[in-house]
């Protein structure tokens, strides 16, 4: 995906940020950033979901740093301190690949949540 011109961007209330790029080729990559999640979702110009997938790459720091990785998260330690990436259930996935780097995958419907909270 390329952007194709400046993102829109809208309070929706007093705790939630729309965030809308358009790409190229039609169709719009969203995200919604609320206190306890955030919501990517990549559309057509149809209504129908975009292929597309997020890959953290990190190198040596990174795969040093990975705990754990699951379909649901992956699990971090770092300077002493342990972080988590959660995915909502049903609504993405996580797979480690073969060259070290993670890719977080939507669901079919284009959607990928990350929980913003402290639950384990």
């Amino acid at each position: 995906m390329a952007p194709a011109g400046p993102p829109v961007v809208k309070e929706l209330n007093a705790t939630d940020l729309s965030i809308s790029q358009p790409v190229y080729g039609g169709g719009v990559f969203s995200i919604v950033c609320g206190e306890t999640k955030v919501t990517f979702t990549g559309m057509d110009d149809r209504g129908q979901p975009l292929r597309w997938a997020w890959n953290l790459v990190g190198g040596a720091q990174q795969k040093a740093a990975v705990q754990a990785v699951t379909p649901n998260g992956i699990a971090y330690h770092f300077a002493g301190m342990d972080y988590r990436i959660k995915l909502s259930p049903h609504e993405g996935s996580c797979e480690q690949l073969g060259d070290g780097s993670i890719r977080l995958n939507p669901n079919t419907s284009g959607k990928l949540v990350l929980i913003l909270n402290n639950a384990r």
